[in-house]
C-alpha cells in the first residue's frame, strides 16, 4: 500500500511540474499522461519523458524521476536515462544532485543546458499559496526605465535567489529583475521589484576539511 502511495505521490508532483511547464512557462506539452500511463511508465523505467517545445527554435526535454530511483555516477546510467535528448534538459529530481554526479553530467552532455528541479518545488503549485503574488520577469526596456526612474543600481535592489519557487516556475534567471504585484485592505495593490540573485552557500565542515585535506 505505501509503495501505491509513494507512486500517486509521485503522479501529484508530476501534474504540477505540467502545470508549470504549461501555464507559466507557456511550454507546448507533447502528450500529458494519465495516472494508469505514468505509473506504468514510471515502474517500468523509473523516468517519465515529457517533451515540450518552447518556440519554433527551442525544444526542450523533461525528465521527471521516480522518487525511489537510485542514481548513481555511472555514465551509462545517464545515457540509459538521456537518450538522445534535445540541448535543452530538465531534469525533476528527488533530490538535488550532488556535485559526483553533475560533474558526470556535464561531461557526458558538454553544450547542453541543463536544470534540475527538485520534487519538493512541485508538493503544491508554488504560485498559489495565501500569501504568493504574480511575479513577472520585466523587460530589458522596462529594466532600463524603472533603474532611471527610481535612481539605483541593480547590485542595491532587494533580492530574490534564483531557486525560490516563483522564479523556478517562471524560469527567472540570476540578473533578471521581477515586478512583483502585492495586494492588501490597507494598502491596496503595490507593485515592487527584485533582482534575481544567487543562492548564498554556508560553506560545511566537510567542505572545510577537504580544501585543508589539499
Amino acid at each position: 500500500m505505501d509503495h501505491l502511495f509513494k507512486v500517486n505521490k509521485d503522479y501529484n508532483y508530476y501534474k504540477n511540474a505540467i502545470s508549470m511547464l504549461v501555464n507559466y512557462r507557456k511550454y507546448k506539452v507533447d502528450k500529458q499522461l494519465n495516472e494508469d500511463e505514468f505509473m506504468k511508465k514510471l515502474l517500468s523505467d523509473q523516468f517519465v519523458l515529457i517533451k515540450c517545445v518552447a518556440s519554433e527554435d527551442i525544444k526542450i526535454d523533461v525528465f521527471y524521476i521516480y522518487s525511489k530511483a537510485t542514481i548513481t555516477t555511472k555514465a551509462q546510467d545517464f545515457r540509459h536515462l538521456l537518450s538522445n535528448p534535445e540541448k535543452n534538459i530538465i531534469i525533476i529530481v528527488p533530490n538535488p544532485f550532488k556535485n559526483n554526479i553533475l560533474t558526470v553530467i556535464r561531461e557526458e552532455y558538454k553544450g547542453y543546458k541543463i536544470q534540475q528541479i527538485p520534487h519538493y518545488i512541485f508538493t503544491n503549485d508554488a504560485t498559489k499559496g495565501p500569501n504568493c503574488y504574480p511575479h513577472r520577469i520585466i523587460s530589458d526596456k522596462e529594466r532600463f526605465e524603472i533603474l532611471e526612474r527610481e535612481k539605483i543600481a541593480p547590485e542595491k535592489m532587494p533580492f530574490i535567489t534564483f531557486n525560490d519557487p516563483q522564479c523556478i516556475y517562471i524560469d527567472a534567471k540570476i540578473g533578471d529583475i521581477l515586478e512583483i504585484a502585492t495586494f492588501s485592505e490597507v494598502a491596496g495593490k503595490r507593485i515592487t521589484y527584485r533582482i534575481v540573485q544567487p543562492e548564498f552557500k554556508i560553506q560545511d565542515d566537510e567542505d572545510e576539511e577537504d580544501e585543508n585535506d589539499e
